[in-house]
């Protein structure tokens, strides 16, 4: 019996087309994660460079398409984050982020029942997305519904206790309780 090694039985073009595989499957992660390093020091042309070269090793990745859809949505592209995430949704519908970024790019348009509805719709998919539950209780705060707003700012802050929009949002809803309004 032959005890050579796995490499050394499969023909040289094999063991290109083995690297050349091994190194797509490798890359695009690792560009995806160079373009994260670079938005959160805003470097923003530097991160979407890395992403679309994420996107051009494999056309199939989800993650890089999201990160480009929240540097659209950043800029104020919503139009053109809304089509990416749409993409997206129709790649992996099950994804709750990316519900939530579309119902953020909503959000920000002051698109309120398509917003909510985005919201939840990523709350019923992960009930874990803090952001989520912050940005909703954003919404009913603004809309006059405390108790509503209460329980949303409260489960965020269950989800990720440290986060300083969370409790800044909170802090503002205790605040109009103590002054009397409800």
């Amino acid at each position: 019996m032959e005890s050579r090694s796995f490499l050394a039985r499969i023909s040289p073009k094999k063991k290109i087309i083995l690297f050349l595989a091994l190194f797509l499957v490798l890359t695009s992660p690792l560009f995806n994660a160079v373009g994260i390093l670079f938005y959160r020091f805003h470097q923003d042309l530097w991160a979407q460079r890395c992403y679309r070269v994420s996107l051009l090793v494999n056309p199939f990745a989800i993650s890089p398409l999201h990160n480009l859809g929240l540097l659209e949505k950043d800029d104020g592209n919503h139009e053109r984050a809304e089509q990416i995430y749409s993409e997206i949704i129709s790649r992996k519908p099950l994804w709750g982020l990316v519900h939530k970024s579309l119902g953020a790019s909503y959000h920000l348009q002051g698109r309120i029942r398509e917003a909510k509805r985005e919201y939840w719709r990523a709350l019923s998919l992960d009930p874990r997305l803090a952001s989520a539950w912050n940005n909703l209780g954003v919404i009913y705060f603004h809309q006059g519904k405390f108790s509503m707003a209460k329980v949303c700012y409260l489960e965020a802050l269950s989800l990720d206790p440290c986060d300083k929009i969370t409790q800044a949002n909170w802090q503002r809803l205790m605040s109009n309780f103590t002054l009397g309004s409800r």
